[in-house]
């Protein structure tokens, strides 16, 4: 029996808002906004989302440089501790990307399935999704991509297996720096943004 040809559809959206109880909730001391946990927020890429990204990758993002790296640049513990430390200086092969996700998410795909041999079809697909860090008053904060591609679906005894290859747009941005600290202690930011072919 071969594969039928479909057309499906696929949409998702969410928002979600942070309480200024959550500060005491998670440890952190203060007022003024409430911070959202890491898994309260929304990510988009990979293959149950937005093909041509990886795991969680398209939305907004942080540079992270390790406290060696930035020491070995020529800052010290005082101007890393409080923020004047310019991480300018540290090669990019030192510094990794890191999805903080965001509170706001529109998410959408289209693909047609058609059928090539008995239990082998091809796929044309087009994904995209938006990662928001604003409010609904303030939708332009945020990221988001539209990524087309094509793959093939194999219809095996255990389930479906997807091959799909997606096509990310190439671009250049500016991402603020975060030194990595260990988890009992909170991010700190650094002054210089930079810039990342992503």
């Amino acid at each position: 029996e071969q594969l039928p040809k479909v057309f499906a559809l696929h949409a998702r959206a969410g928002y979600v808002h942070p309480l200024a109880s959550d500060r005491d909730a998670l440890g952190v001391g203060g007022t003024g906004d409430g911070i959202l946990h890491p898994r309260a927020r929304f990510y988009a890429g990979g293959m149950q989302s937005v093909r041509g990204f990886a795991e969680n990758e398209l939305g907004p993002t942080v540079l992270q440089a390790r406290r060696a790296s930035l020491l070995a640049s020529g800052c010290t513990d005082v101007t890393i501790s409080s923020g004047q430390c310019d991480p300018s200086a540290v090669p990019s092969d030192q510094l990794f990307t890191r999805p903080i996700g965001g509170s706001s998410l529109i998410e959408g795909s289209a693909e047609v399935r058609l059928p090539v041999l008995k239990a082998l079809g091809a796929v044309l697909f087009v994904d995209g999704a938006y990662v928001g860090t604003g409010g609904i008053s303030s939708p332009a904060h945020g990221k988001g991509a539209i990524t087309p591609g094509v793959g093939i679906r194999y219809r095996s005894p255990p389930g479906v297996l997807p091959l799909p290859i997606g096509l990310r747009p190439a671009c250049s941005q500016h991402l603020p720096v975060r030194r990595a600290v260990p988890h009992h202690t909170r991010t700190r930011p650094l002054v210089a943004p930079r810039q990342a072919k992503r």
